[in-house]
């Protein structure tokens, strides 16, 4: 065994794209399994809830294949977990891994650090003094008890004045957006008292670096600096001038007349504004240089007045940004109190609140040493993924975490921390990420471990297991212009694995906007040119069959990954571009649920039912898939109803004409429900019972159908939280923009996935486009953070206050930064082909910074072509062998495909191992002559009943099962079986059987390993049961048909190898075999037997 195996050596990797980061975190997990570590002892910390899961099925994956290898194979595996010649001892304990893993109540903790936080609270809620049942905000939820807590701030006595105030400097919808960012940005403070102590600070910083710091009354030092007869003599020799020169001294005169002899706020606008631009600005030309050369020869010096009105407006924007900073955190302090206060009677905790308790709880002077002792020997091993996403709070609750690492009474070597990041993908500053704090914390961690005797090895991995020589070039190229030696680009060099394979990058010409086009015309942008220019190259790959090079296969839609900066208008467009070419997408893998067409039709409907006056929302749902009414006869039905609602009117032509009459029918029976269901009972009945789904989904495509189950979730967690009120309901949605997030990373789905650069990350495909790559990102404010306290600053003026332009510069110097390190990102996640594309900038050019400017440079250097910009740059590097996937400069490349050599080789004969048997294919045997539908219905049902619950639940169970059936495919399942999977499933839960699930314990698709007569047995049992009180155990298998007699014959033998299996585990239990016909709904009892 290899030293850093045997001391669990305490490691820190930099791992870039594609590198196997994740396999690294399975490798030192497996290395410490084999040395006997409990399962229990080790954490494992991920950014979020899906890696998490992805990291556990990756780990279990793994030990599968361990407990299934031959002699030979488990070996090579254990020589690269670092045993040399392996024993029999060692091989045995990795083949028994999997089955005791399987068994083991006590689990590896894969985990989030907010999940983590939540059990730790959970477990120490006394300690923490928090509500041991509390729930958790999500992002939705926390906005809409801001809100309320701001609407009752808003409504007291005391606060109106400060509110009064503050509307006056802004609108307030902004204003709510305001508050809401400082809530947001609760990474740059801990407290309030905090918040406001470095507030003040900045305030005071902005006051001090003022010209005029020591007058008290700039108005008054102004007018002593220049009375009224000087101005008088400068406007004089002006009137002498051009005719703005004559308007000027006019007005200066009267206005500065009126300042002097009433020195206010309102009389010193006046005379600011006639030297200032409409936007706000100082103007750059006072009087013309004529008048400009009269005034010298007379000696008056207007830059003299005009210096020193600036530095007066200096201090009135100064006093301005402390007045209304103040307001705004007076205000926010009022609100937070209360929020947090309706938090506490609630029983309710924000992911902030999780990370600041518990650090806390582990900081506390009190509990601290004990909880940190309650934890010492569950805390052995701590694995921390996508370190460099780790804000500073993380990173100090971290830090709270490794404390009992640096004990005297700690063993250096039986504790160890692995850490896995890559700074090149640090994308998050918007949740705290920040380079600095990783830099800081990691010389932190080096200097406590080297203190406790325990140095903790630093590696790099730079070799790509993902993209090929082109892409990994193309990638270098751009980022080694980056010369900061401290930065995370110095001297970057990439080095593939997937070698012999080619790749292609490809940058597009610039899409132009129409001069001739209003810019505001969506149907005529650039930006549809871009999309329907995507849209159609993948058309043409998928109509002519293109292959990909690395597979020797026609492209198909899941190659495809298509990356956005943002969301915005681009990102709609293209998914029409794709639906309008019939190219399969899933849609934005973020969407906002009012932005839906079929949910905004359902929110008609309900609106309708509530109000039947409504003629707009009535008129909605006419058009809508539900009724789809021809134009015509809506035109005649508004027009004919005079003072009639359209409700009325319909009602009354519904008399005279039966297609009108069959809707009239239709929407009172749904008003007479509308007082007598809940809201979700009748949104779950116009979906399923009525068909609504299948019409939306008909019209609009499969994709609609997660809006409108997303849609009646909602609606059901509404209705438990707040009661059973349409009206509520209906009010709430209306009011609030709910986005949900949609999971586009199953490789299995067959569409183009359309996605941010953000929801992209651990992600790949063999194809990536880049389409929105010029736009510049600039810091706005008008809310600048500076050391944990905040400036308000909204006007073009009040920004040019200092600190505040330094903050802008290094603010914006952290947005470029932060910018390449999301192209890195962009960029690798392509295998093979990379495509990049944009459009000109509507307003000003292209920065250095922008995405498309940097990759132009570098391709420009590869190809060493100056040449036509009209024309796409390529460079990549295809075999002969290869075709290309992309229709430009086809014929430039050979497209022969020489047959591969191993056919003309002779085989390698095969070293004898252990031969592995799946009892359960004589099943999939007999299915293989079945059509697709047919075995797409047995893995349907089989899913369902995966999810069986107790029969308390089974009313439930059956409306979201007929919801989950509704909604899958129709090319793979016609209306009529989906029917008939609704009344099986009613069937088989009302039938005699029912009474199996009644047993006790259940346990879903268990997969299970066992060695029989020197085979390898693998299997997956449908469902187990048992009762540990009366030692009882039912194995059931499912068959989705009719009772067989034959057919149960045949399953025989495999059904004996399950049974003796968990026989064999729980010697003590009687084991029942059962066979469920779900069709016939008979149970065929087994005994079992030697």
């Amino acid at each position: 065994m290899s030293s850093h195996q045997s001391n669990h050596t305490s490691e820190w990797i930099e791992a870039s794209a594609g590198s196997g980061k994740t396999y690294q975190l399975i490798h030192r997990i497996l290395g410490l399994l084999l040395k006997d570590i409990s399962f229990n002892d080790i954490l494992c910390i991920t950014f979020t809830n899906a890696a998490a899961g992805e990291m556990e099925k990756r780990l279990q994956e793994k030990l599968e294949h361990w407990a299934l290898s031959s002699d030979m194979e488990l070996e090579q595996d254990m020589n690269q977990m670092g045993f040399e010649n392996p024993c029999s001892t060692i091989l045995d304990k990795a083949r028994n891994l999997y089955e005791d893993y399987l068994w083991s109540q006590q689990k590896i903790r894969f985990t989030t650090l907010h999940g983590m936080c939540q059990s730790m609270l959970r477990t120490f809620a006394l300690e923490s003094n928090v509500s041991p049942d509390f729930s958790v905000l999500e992002e939705r939820e926390q906005a809409q008890l801001w809100h309320e807590a701001f609407e009752h701030v808003a409504q007291t006595s005391q606060t109106m004045g400060l509110l009064t105030d503050l509307v006056n400097q802004t609108s307030l919808p902004q204003l709510g957006d305001l508050l809401l960012d400082l809530l947001k940005n609760r990474y740059q403070w801990i407290n309030l008292e905090s918040l406001r102590g470095k507030t003040q600070e900045n305030l005071s910083q902005v006051v001090s670096l003022c010209i005029l710091k020591d007058e008290s009354d700039p108005f008054m030092w102004l007018i002593s600096q220049h009375p009224l007869q000087k101005i008088s003599r400068l406007c004089e020799h002006c009137e002498t001038g051009s005719a703005s020169d004559q308007s000027l001294a006019q007005n200066l005169r009267r206005h500065y007349t009126r300042f002097s002899s009433d020195p206010n706020l309102e009389s010193y606008q006046a005379v600011i504004d006639l030297f200032l631009t409409k936007t706000g600005q100082f103007r750059k030309k006072m009087v013309s240089k004529k008048t400009s050369d009269t005034l010298d020869q007379n000696g008056c010096d207007f830059s003299v007045f005009f210096n020193d009105l600036s530095s007066v407006h200096q201090k009135i924007c100064a006093q301005n940004i402390c007045e209304k900073t103040n307001l705004l955190l007076s205000l926010f302090t009022e609100i937070y109190i209360h929020y947090a206060s309706l938090k506490n009677s609630h029983g309710l905790l924000d992911f902030d609140d999780l990370i600041i308790k518990t650090n806390q709880l582990l900081e506390s002077a009190e509990q601290g040493a004990w909880v940190r002792y309650k934890l010492d020997n569950r805390l052995m091993h701590l694995l921390v993924d996508e370190a460099q996403d780790t804000s500073a709070l993380q990173w100090q609750l971290l830090m709270n975490l490794l404390e009992d690492f640096f004990t005297k009474d700690n063993d250096p070597g039986m504790k160890s921390l692995f850490i896995v990041g890559d700074k090149k993908q640090s994308i998050y500053s918007f949740q705290g990420a920040d380079l600095k704090h990783l830099d800081h914390y990691q010389t932190i961690v080096q200097e406590r471990f080297s203190a406790h005797g325990h140095l903790i090895k630093k590696r790099i991995l730079d070799h790509s297991y993902r993209s090929t020589k082109p892409i990994l070039q193309f990638v270098d190229h751009i980022f080694n212009a980056d010369q900061n030696p401290h930065g995370p680009f110095y001297k970057l060099s990439h080095k593939t694995q997937r070698h012999g394979l080619g790749g292609r990058v490809s940058l597009w010409p610039l899409e132009q906007n129409d001069d001739s086009i209003n810019p505001n015309d969506a149907n005529q942008s650039a930006e549809k040119k871009v999309a329907d220019k995507i849209a159609t190259a993948i058309s043409d790959w998928l109509k002519q069959g293109s292959r990909l090079l690395s597979k020797d296969r026609p492209i198909e839609p899941r190659d495809i990954m298509i990356l956005l900066q943002k969301r915005g208008r681009f990102g709609p467009e293209m998914a029409a571009a794709l639906k309008h070419h019939q190219i399969p997408c899933a849609g934005l893998d973020r969407l906002t649920l009012q932005d839906n067409l079929a949910v905004r039709d359902l929110q008609s409907l309900l609106k309708f039912l509530l109000l039947p006056d409504d003629d707009f929302s009535l008129a909605g749902i006419l058009k809508s898939p539900l009724v789809n009414i021809d134009e015509q006869v809506l035109s005649s039905l508004a027009l004919s109803r005079k003072d009639r609602s359209l409700w009325q009117e319909l009602q009354k032509q519904g008399k005279k004409e039966e297609s009108l009459r069959e809707i009239v029918c239709w929407l009172h029976h749904l008003l007479n429900k509308v007082d007598y269901v809940t809201p979700y009972s009748l949104v779950s009945m116009i979906l399923i019972e009525q068909g609504g789904l299948d019409k939306w989904i008909d019209d609009l495509g499969s994709s609609t159908a997660d809006p409108l189950l997303e849609y009646l979730s909602m609606c059901e967690l509404y209705e438990q939280k707040n009661g059973p009120s349409l009206e509520k309901w209906v009010h709430w949605f209306e009011t609030n923009e709910i986005e949900i997030k949609r999971a586009l990373s199953d490789p299995k789905q067959n569409y183009v996935r359309l996605m941010t650069v953000h929801g992209a990350k651990g992600l790949q495909a063999p194809i990536v486009f880049l389409p929105d790559t010029t736009e510049n990102k600039n810091s706005r404010g008008p809310i600048y953070w500076q050391d944990g306290g905040m400036l308000w600053a909204s006007s073009s003026l009040e920004k040019e206050i200092s600190p505040i332009p330094t903050i802008k510069k290094q603010k914006q110097h952290l947005i470029d930064e932060e910018s390449k390190r999301l192209l890195y990102v962009a960029l690798t996640r392509a295998e093979e082909q990379l495509f990049i594309a944009g459009w000109a900038p509507s307003r000003g050019s292209m920065t250095e910074y922008s995405w498309y400017h940097q990759c132009q440079k570098a391709l420009k250097e590869l190809v060493r072509d100056n040449a036509d910009l009209e024309k796409p740059f390529i460079f990549e590097d295809i075999p002969k062998h290869f075709t290309s996937a992309l229709p430009l400069n086809n014929s430039n490349h050979d497209t022969t495909n020489p047959l591969p050599r191993w056919l003309s080789e002779p085989l390698a004969s095969e070293e004898k191992s252990i031969e592995i048997i799946r009892p359960s294919n004589p099943e999939q045997e007999s299915q293989t002559h079945h059509n697709e539908e047919a075995l797409f219905y047995g893995s349907l049902m089989h899913k369902i009943l995966e999810h069986l619950p107790s029969q308390s639940h089974w009313n439930a169970f059956l409306e979201r099962a007929k919801i989950y059936i509704k909604a899958s495919d129709n090319d793979l399942l016609s209306a009529s079986k989906k029917e008939k999977m609704e009344q099986e499933l009613k069937n088989l839960l009302t039938s005699d059987v029912s009474y199996l699930f009644q047993k006790g314990a259940l346990y879903q698709e268990p997969s299970f390993w066992s060695e029989v007569n020197g085979k390898l047995i693998k299997g997956q049992i449908d469902l187990i049961l048992r009762n540990s009180e009366r030692k009882e155990i039912w194995i059931i298998d499912y068959k989705t048909g009719k009772f067989n007699e034959k057919a149960l014959e045949k399953y025989q033998k495999q059904l004996m190898i399950y049974g003796h299996f968990i026989q064999s585990q729980y010697p003590e239990d009687h084991v029942h075999i059962g066979v469920l016909w779900i069709e016939s709904r008979k149970l065929s009892t087994l005994k079992l037997h030697s």
